[in-house]
């Protein structure tokens, strides 16, 4: 079906509250990562929950399962149209905020269309932080309710001493503060889901309405069983060697470059101890420096590397958790969840990660491992060195089993479905 979209700067808004017995939508353009393992843990449990009729907005390039391509008919996938979404030659030149900015007013304009198209009584937006921040705050209508996942408050990381209060992070919290309470005024706004348990009270503090709950970020658990060869027929890693694990789409701000700085100041007697697992697809904006930072590395230490630089089949994720000895995670100054530390936790696998925000708070929490300062390649040496050296105590199946339950895709469905589909 084609679509027809107004422009941009036409206020042709709907200010009529949406049906109230029209579909849910739920809306995400992204197809990368998480996003699209969300929409199909949300599908698949919609599909055996609920039936009200549901219409998913997604990108055009949004994978076809076929398990969900063979849908009910209360179930209706809308891929947009690459155009639909397209920026400006003149606002691509403008830099990235700009860029930000005019794809907010897009996705806004994208978000309100559909809901007005399809007579949505509710609307679900996967990623919401710059619908927050922008339409949001400032009070643009839209046509029905709208709820969506928060994931990186980071206001509240001051009070709880999870930064060094820079200049620069006081601004950000102020601004946060600001536009967030702003946007928990509007009158269309029903839930914040967050996935930071330790935000919501703060967020529920700067509004009379409780509008924020927690919700966990959902890790699909895989029985070790069956996996005893997995490090066999995965990798082809020496002998006698502990698998150091950097999971995931590798970035800048993943700290890999620090990384790479660590691994050649180890000692050569754990460097002969180790292997380097890089398993997920690089950024085209660094591939050259990892390529050459590993090439290096493999010519002055007798440390073993291994890259699998290409995304990871989903079915395959957690082998590599299994396949491995220790997860590095030195994000640098990460707000937010990640995916790859509940996936170490529930593969009992330690972490060497950021003392930065929640990461170092959840791994401290729980036990999962050493937190260091990610900006120090020294400190991180010093981690893999002491976890090479010693067997850390796993967390107990207790635990284990209580993180599993927490952070299931369905915890993470029902709590969705509960606060979309009720009644207010």
């Amino acid at each position: 079906m084609k679509e027809g979209l107004p422009h941009p700067f036409s206020c042709a808004f709907g200010s009529k509250l949406g049906n109230k017995d029209g579909p849910v939508l739920v809306f995400d353009l992204d197809t990368t990562g998480h996003h699209t393992t969300y929409l199909r843990y949300l599908l698949q449990y919609w599909k055996a929950h609920s039936f009200k009729k549901l219409v998913l907005i997604v990108g055009h390039n949004f994978p076809v399962y076929d398990e969900l391509e063979v849908s009910p008919p209360h179930i209706v996938i809308v891929r947009v149209a690459p155009e639909q979404r397209q920026l400006p030659h003149f606002v691509k030149r403008m830099g990235r905020f700009p860029c930000a900015l005019w794809t907010c007013w897009l996705e806004w304009r994208l978000l309100n269309f559909y809901a007005k198209q399809w007579g949505a009584s509710h609307c679900m937006v996967m990623y919401m932080d710059l619908i927050l921040y922008g339409p949001l705050a400032l009070h643009f209508p839209l046509h029905c309710e709208v709820s969506g996942i928060y994931f990186r408050p980071a206001f509240h990381y001051g009070p709880l001493g999870w930064t060094n209060n820079s200049r620069r992070e006081q601004i950000r919290s102020l601004r946060q503060r600001c536009l967030l309470g702003s946007a928990l005024r509007h009158e269309r706004l029903r839930t914040v889901f967050c996935l930071d348990p330790y935000a919501v009270g703060p967020i529920n503090q700067l509004t009379p309405h409780q509008k924020a709950v927690f919700l966990p970020d959902p890790v699909e658990s895989t029985s070790s069983a069956g996996l005893k060869n997995a490090r066999r027929t995965l990798i082809s890693v020496e002998a006698d060697r502990r698998v150091l694990l950097f999971f995931g789409y590798i970035t800048r701000r993943k700290g890999i470059g620090q990384l790479l700085s660590a691994l050649k100041i180890l000692p050569d007697d754990i460097a002969r101890r180790s292997c380097l697992l890089l398993a997920g697809k690089i950024d085209p904006a660094i591939e050259n420096l990892v390529t050459t930072g590993l090439a290096e590395l493999s010519a002055c230490s007798p440390l073993q590397v291994i890259s699998h630089a290409s995304v990871v089949p989903e079915p395959q994720v957690m082998d590599y958790f299994f396949a491995c000895d220790i997860v590095l995670c030195p994000y640098q100054h990460h707000v937010g969840m990640s995916g790859v530390l509940l996936r170490a936790a529930i593969s009992r696998r330690p972490v060497i990660v950021s003392n930065y925000g929640l990461l170092g708070a959840f791994a401290d929490q729980h036990k999962l491992g050493i937190a260091i300062d990610a900006d120090s390649p020294i400190q991180i040496a010093n981690a893999i060195s002491k976890l090479v050296r010693e067997t850390p105590m796993p967390m107990s199946d207790t635990a284990v089993r209580t993180l599993e339950q927490q952070y299931s895709a369905s915890n993470f469905c029902k709590t969705i479905l509960k606060h979309i589909t009720e009644s207010h």
